[in-house]
């Protein structure tokens, strides 16, 4: 299978679950995780993720110099402004590899062979794990594509890194989609009404997620925005607990199942 790398920039301090965040990547083998970082490598690590040491200032220089800019963000959080250049800025660390992407450090991975396999790797150059948007905390594009450049078309990009006009989490914002996805403005009226309609129902929910995903395979045939309904929620009555010994989620009555599939 083609190889993909998922890049993560993280500064501060591991949040109370990172074994667990670690042991779902681990879960995911045509994933490596590559975690940008100057904190202490966790105790249990695992044979897809890599942690890769690079200071605060360190990153900050690399994409400044990288994208021409000065990129000297006060919060770590920032970062998220950045994603989009990922497979620019750290082109030197994707050598190997024939897709990149941007994910995030504050959830639990549950199956994403769903979206990456090798059908889909074949089929599509960019795949993302919500249909309405692009996810921040999972979108995946081929190196030798088209869309690892386009981020270098958004609007004032250079002055949004360098903190002269408000910050904008690039990686789930419009200006960002409209550069990928540019058939998409036509459909803004229809996407607003289904919207309103179907998108805060979950039952009808799930059916304006379907025709989100086919609009874009009609409309972007190389272009894979798939829902995976991240954040599922709990049946009444159900508490997930995290077993340490046996790295499984446990409910009240004592059955234990796998950890629920989607993006997050």
């Amino acid at each position: 299978m083609q190889k993909t790398a998922i890049i993560i920039p993280y500064y501060g301090k591991w949040p109370e679950w990172m074994d667990l965040y670690l042991y779902s990547c681990s879960k995911n083998p045509q994933l490596d995780f590559l975690i940008i970082t100057d904190i202490e490598t966790p105790h249990k690590v695992y044979s897809n993720t890599h942690f890769i040491y690079m200071t605060f200032e360190e990153c900050c220089n690399r994409i400044s110099q990288t994208l021409h800019v000065k990129f000297r963000p006060n919060d770590p959080y920032s970062f998220c402004a950045c994603k989009p250049f990922y497979g620019i800025v750290f082109e030197h660390e994707l050598v190997e590899y024939d897709w990149w992407g941007f994910g995030d450090i504050d959830l639990v991975y549950g199956d994403t062979s769903l979206l990456v396999n090798e059908k889909n790797l074949n089929k599509y150059d960019f795949i993302t794990a919500h249909s309405d948007r692009f996810a921040g905390h999972f979108t995946i594009m081929r190196k030798e594509s088209q869309f690892t450049h386009a981020c270098l078309k958004i609007p004032h990009y250079k002055e949004i890194l360098s903190g002269t006009l408000p910050y904008i989490g690039l990686d789930e914002a419009s200006c960002y989609r409209r550069i990928v996805l540019p058939l998409h403005r036509y459909w803004k009226g229809v996407y607003k009404l289904f919207a309103k309609h179907f998108y805060y129902d979950m039952v009808d929910g799930y059916r304006y997620f379907d025709m989100m995903d086919k609009i874009t395979s009609f409309l972007h045939p190389r272009i894979l925005m798939r829902e995976q309904y991240s954040t599922p929620v709990p049946q009444v009555g159900e508490t997930w607990t995290y077993n340490l010994k046996t790295a499984e989620i446990g409910i009240p009555n004592g059955h234990y199942r796998k950890l629920p599939h989607g993006g997050g």
